[in-house]
């Protein structure tokens, strides 16, 4: 698939959905990634 038709197809998408038609939330699944967990240390240490 090529770049203008994804953007065609998100597009018409999300006027279908009202907003964008995916979730932008992290899953618990997704808090086992090393790199969520590494930003999420980094936000609670002390300068």
């Amino acid at each position: 698939m090529d770049l203008p038709a994804a953007i065609r197809i998100f597009l018409k998408r999300s006027v279908q959905e009202r907003g964008i038609p995916f979730s932008m939330k992290l899953t618990d699944v997704q808090h086992d990634n090393k790199a969520v967990a590494a930003m999420q240390c980094m936000c609670f240490m002390e300068i």
